[in-house]
Order: structure tokens, then sequence, then C-alpha cells
């Protein structure tokens, strides 16, 4: 196992104390206020192996330790390569559009719109998307630091 910092390698990520709204638009600024409305196309998309990214809330843009929320697009025929570990933060992923599956472990769960899947701290797990179109997913972290704890299974595969 290695720490995975290609996560949040290749994109810009909003720097501390990050945005305010101003004339419909984020600008960075200081931290997200509570209930403060953040639009997904205002958002900076980050690509990984696979799949793209959207870090709505995380600690760099609220500056808490808490929960954190990403969108995830994981291409058509794309495997999130590679497999991780969140050593103690728990993950729930729910999935908006398209089909697919994930390996937790040794086991493969299929995936389809309106399905939801815990993810416990510890546990090696991996995506692949099998359909034509991108599969949507909202993940929510038990972290807003979310490579904190994160390292790479480069023994899970499909």
């Amino acid at each position: 196992m290695r720490r995975h910092n290609s996560f949040i390698a290749g994109f810009t990520r909003m720097p501390p104390g990050s945005v305010k709204k101003a004339e419909g638009k984020y600008q960075r600024e200081d931290c997200i206020m509570a209930g403060q409305v953040i639009n997904i196309d205002d958002v900076p998309v980050g690509k990984i192996t696979g799949r793209e990214i959207r870090d709505i809330y995380n600690k760099e843009n609220t500056g808490q330790a808490g929960l954190s929320l990403r969108v995830t697009d994981v291409m058509p025929g794309e495997t999130t390569y590679p497999a991780h570990i969140h050593r103690e933060n728990e993950e729930i992923i729910f999935i908006l559009s398209g089909t697919g599956d994930i390996k937790i472990g040794d086991t493969v769960f299929p995936l389809k719109p309106n399905d939801a899947i815990f993810i416990p701290g510890g546990k090696s797990h991996l995506i692949r998307n099998t359909g034509d179109d991108a599969m949507r997913m909202v993940c929510t972290f038990s972290t807003c630091d979310m490579a904190a704890d994160l390292e790479s299974d480069d023994s899970l595969d499909f």
C-alpha cells in the first residue's frame, strides 16, 4: 500500500479560505458560510484516471474537518484505478445516472441509478462503468480532508 495523492494532483483546487458568491458566480475569498449554495457548474473539474471529479464541499472551501461532498463522473468503459482505501473514514456513494460495478474487498456489487452503497473505513474498493454513458455518483466522506488517510491498493482488480 502507498499513500495516493494522484486524486488531487493535476488540477487546481480552491485554496483555503476559498469562495464567496458575487454576481451569481463564486469568487475565491472567504470560506463558505453555513447555508451557502454552490452550483455544480461553478465548481472546477478535476481529471483522475477514468473519471472527472468536482469537490463541492471539502476542507479547503469550508474550513471544517467534518463531512465532504464530491460528484464523480466515471467515463464509459473506464475503471477508477487504482483501487484505494480510506483508512479511517467512511464513504457513501449514491448513483445518479449510468450503470457499473463496485468491488469492495472480494465482493462485486452491481450499480444503477438510485442505488446507494456504504463503504466502511479500511475497505479497499474499485469502481467500473459498464454502460455507454458516464456514470454520475455523489460521494460523501466522513472527513473534509479526503487525501489524509487515502492509500492505493494495487492488488484489487475486477
